[in-house]
């Protein structure tokens, strides 16, 4: 899953047990992503940076 909502996109990843990438340049930042307790695999700026992964 790839996304940049915590709540939404990265939980449900989380709660199916498929991997997740979290998306900062989106609606989440770090400081939100540290202080929620969801658990992602990958945390990138941008989607750009995805390009890097594959």
């Amino acid at each position: 899953m790839v996304g940049d909502r915590l709540y939404t996109d990265m939980k449900m990843a989380m709660d199916a047990s498929i991997k997740s990438i979290l998306v900062l340049s989106g609606e989440t930042k770090h400081k939100d992503y540290i202080k929620s307790g969801i658990l992602v695999d990958i945390e990138v700026d941008s989607i750009k940076d995805l390009t890097d992964l594959l």
